[in-house]
Formats: C-alpha cells, structure tokens, sequence
C-alpha cells in the first residue's frame, strides 16, 4: 500500500464472490503513515478484500501529519471524494466515520478496534473529542467491524439500535509469519522482559517500571527493555526518577524495523503487556509467533487470543505484576510456550482471510445497497 493512495489496486488468490462484485474505497487517510496498530490493519484490509476481486476506486490524498490536518481530512476532504465516487462500499478502517454525509449512497462500513475513548478517565481536550467522534460514528455506521470478540461483545452493549457487527482479528506481518525459531537459546545475566509502552493510562507502563523496581528492590536482576516510546523518553525519565528505577534496569528502543522488532522478542525472556483495556493486543500474537512467554494482565481479550497458555497477574498493580514476573522466571514455562506458538497459526494472514475475513466481507457486499438497487435517503 502507497503512503498516498487509499486503495491498493491488484488481485491474489480470491474467495469468489457469488455475483456482481461490489465496488469499494478504504479510506485510510489517517493512519498511511503507520506501520503498526491502526495503519498495519487498514493494510491488511486491503489484502483481504482484493483477495474478493471486488472493484477498487482510488484516489490520491494529502499527506498531512498534524492533527488538524487529519481531522480536515476526515471531516472534508473523504467525505468529498465519497460523494464524487460513489462506491457501493466505504470502509472507515481508523475508528471514526465523517460527521456529515451529503447522501446515503455508500454502505459506511466502521473500522472500530475498541471503546477506549469512551472511558470516562481520558478527561484531556483531544480525547473529549475522539469520545464525541466515536459516539457520533457509533450512531452513523451501517455496519462495524472490528478485531476481536471482546470488543464486538462491548460494541454490541453501546449500540441503541440494529447494526451488524463482524470481526475480523488483526493478522501476524509475513516476517513473523515465517519465522520457524521454536527455541531460544540460554543466555546468562538479566531475566529480560519487553514491553510497548505509552504515557496513555491503557497501557500501564508505569506499574511495570514499579514492578520492576520492587523486584530488584527483592534482589532480582531484572532488565526492561521498553519499545514505542523513544519520542516520549523524557515522559519515561521522569517515572523512572519517581520511582527510582536504576538506570542499568532499563533501556528505551528506538523506533524498530521489522528486523529489529523480531530482534528484540528473540532477545526477551518475557514480553509484559499488563494494559488495563485494549481491542486486541498485536505483541501478545506476535511473542507467542517467536516463542516469547506472554505476562499479561487479567484482560478478557488476552484469554480469547492466547487461551491459558501466559502468565496471567491477579491484577493490574504493580505488586501483582511482580509477582507474576517473578513466577515466570522461577518456573519452566516452555511447554506453555510451545503450546501458545501454535495457537499463533490462527493469526496468519491466510487463516484470517479464510476463518473471518472472506465470510464478513461476504456478508457486507449482500448488505450493499447499491448492489440491491437501493438509494438511501
């Protein structure tokens, strides 16, 4: 997928549709720039309709990366286009659908990954906003997809009306795909964790930086190797200082390349995600594809991915995530391991586009209402 189109035009092997193949447009303008979350699943979208040999339309789009400039292009500049184009189907793969639509033609097809927005704790101006948005395109969508049952479960309790709710999982990248390490070798020194952190309250980093504090505060030697928040070092810095983390227990990744990432779950001994709320949780897929033991919170969506084979903590706290680290590192877990790299078979690409993608996009093209010959007013 080019930064600057919205739709990648090709075709692969398909799922043939059982007539006249819709046409469509993703309009992706948000997130072209983003290889991971949001950005990586709208590119996945477009391999899993392409493979329904429906009828791509495409246009060129500005590359604006401040904030302003994709809500100009959320608000305007795709709502245009969609009215000059008219496909039978729009997709909406990055949580939010325009606010004002001039006609009904399209069926509008909601991308939503998760309600977090609708957390009453995001009390800051931007995040009030995407809780209005997000409402607002609860409201407004034909149809939603989203990336796990959980969600579609939590959804299905917001909506006040008939809307039909597909799933459709976030897949592993090929590079993970193909990785066929099933061992890792031995090292000695620091019991090593990886985390995706965020300064967002969701991810709770900073309870994993006092969990490892209270574990060399035990005599424990253990190292964090934190990933996704090089540009909010100084944020990291001054957790690091309240809590008195020691330097040598934690390193900051830069921005990694899809070498790099495998690099760094190969070096771990445990990736930590001990988020309060999340949709899906791509590291939970992608540790257990390299043979990494998830240590995760007590989150629904984490049993529906990798069933009991991770080390659950009793709680989001940072005691509680100690002592879940803790147990890793004094039990033979590889059993567990092997056991959740096969699960990971059912994230490949090909399994999602058999097991969900092909029949919910099935599903959407008979709801078209262009391709019934319905205009809606």
């Amino acid at each position: 997928m080019s930064g600057g189109s919205v739709v990648a035009v090709g075709s692969g092997p398909s799922s043939m549709p059982r007539s006249l193949p819709p046409s469509y447009c993703i309009f992706d303008g948000l997130q072209w720039d983003s290889k991971r979350g949001l950005g990586r699943f709208a590119a996945q979208l477009h391999k899993h309709v392409q493979r329904m040999q429906w009828k791509p339309i495409s246009f060129s789009i500005p590359r604006w990366r401040s904030g302003i400039g994709k809500v100009l292009l959320n608000e305007l500049v795709e709502p245009v286009f969609r009215e000059a184009l008219t496909p039978a189907i729009a997709f909406y793969p990055h949580n939010v659908l325009p606010t004002v639509f001039l006609s009904h033609r399209s069926l509008r097809v909601l991308v939503l990954h998760d309600l977090l927005f609708l957390n009453g704790k995001n009390t800051g101006v931007g995040n009030r906003y995407r809780s209005l948005k997000l409402r607002g395109s609860l409201s407004r969508a034909d149809v939603i997809l989203t990336v796990s049952e959980t969600s579609r479960a939590e959804i299905l309790q917001h909506l006040n009306r008939e809307c039909p709710v597909f799933v459709i999982s976030n897949a592993l990248p090929e590079s993970f795909s193909n990785f066929n390490q099933t061992i890792k070798p031995k090292h000695s020194g620091a019991f090593r964790i990886l985390h995706f952190g965020g300064n967002g309250p969701t991810k709770n980093t900073r309870n994993l930086l006092k969990a490892v504090q209270l574990l060399h505060q035990r005599g424990h030697l253990v190292h964090l190797e934190l990933a996704a928040m090089f540009a909010k070092r100084e944020i990291v810095a001054t957790w690091q200082q309240e809590i008195r983390l020691p330097t040598h227990a934690l390193t900051i990744l830069p921005s990694l390349s899809d070498a790099e990432l495998l690099e760094a779950y190969v070096r771990a001994d445990a990736h930590c995600m001990p988020s309060t709320g999340e949709g899906f949780g791509i590291p939970v897929i992608e540790a257990a594809r390299t043979s990494t033991l998830n240590v995760l919170s007590p989150l629904p969506v984490f049993r529906e991915i990798v069933g009991n084979e991770a080390v659950f903590a009793a709680s989001f706290e940072a005691e509680d995530i100690a002592n879940s680290i803790l147990t890793t590192m004094s039990t033979n877990t590889q059993d567990m391991v092997m056991r959740a790299r096969q699960r990971s078979h059912n994230f490949l690409f090909d399994s999602i586009h058999s097991k969900q993608a092909a029949l919910a996009l099935q599903a959407i093209a008979d709801l078209s209402p262009i391709r019934k010959g319905k205009v809606r007013e």
